[in-house]
């Protein structure tokens, strides 16, 4: 074989060789540029206020975890509103967050009814010290009562009451 011959064939490989490396490159170019029209699709489906379906135009992880990034935002937005969105969040919260927020409510119920046992307990004590203040007031006022009219009965000469019971009760201004 000749050097010109050679030649000839190394510079038919080389041209093959260009040939498939040129359409495999195009055949790359081609899928990468599918490939990121697909993910730019799925982007913009991600996008708030977005009609299309994430799940139909992204890998399923990514949708799904989308999806539950809305519920907990969601979740928080009810949660954060004043006054607190309880029907919402029934609605939109995982279930271990419904879980603390009802035994939160259940709380806040004990709370309550609590401070009202301990209100009415306060009224009622309140009430039993101005019955005893006012029987101790009775109590005293009838000892002083008593004691006024024993101190105006006649007495003897040793100083003994001569008066008796139907006495002192006239003297006490009683029947």
């Amino acid at each position: 074989m000749s050097i010109s011959t050679n030649i000839g064939i190394l510079g038919a490989v080389g041209l093959v060789g260009l040939i498939t490396f040129a359409t495999v490159e195009h055949g790359q170019a081609v899928k990468y540029r599918k490939l990121d029209a697909e993910h730019r699709a799925c982007v913009a489906a991600l996008l708030p206020n977005n009609i299309v379906d994430p799940g139909r135009l992204c890998d399923p992880a990514i949708s799904n975890d989308h999806a539950a990034a809305v519920m907990a935002k969601a979740c928080d937005d009810a949660l954060s509103a004043k006054p607190e969105n309880i029907a919402a969040a029934r609605m939109v919260c995982s279930t271990p967050v419904k879980t603390v927020v009802t035994a939160r409510d259940v709380a806040l119920g004990e709370r309550d009814a609590a401070r009202s046992d301990l209100q009415a307990a306060r009224k009622d004590q309140a009430a039993a010290i101005t019955r005893a203040e006012t029987r101790v007031r009775t109590e005293t006022q009838r000892k002083a009562d008593a004691a006024a009219a024993l101190a105006r009965a006649p007495r003897d000469a040793d100083g003994l009451v001569v008066c008796d019971a139907v006495c002192l009760r006239q003297r006490a201004g009683g029947s």
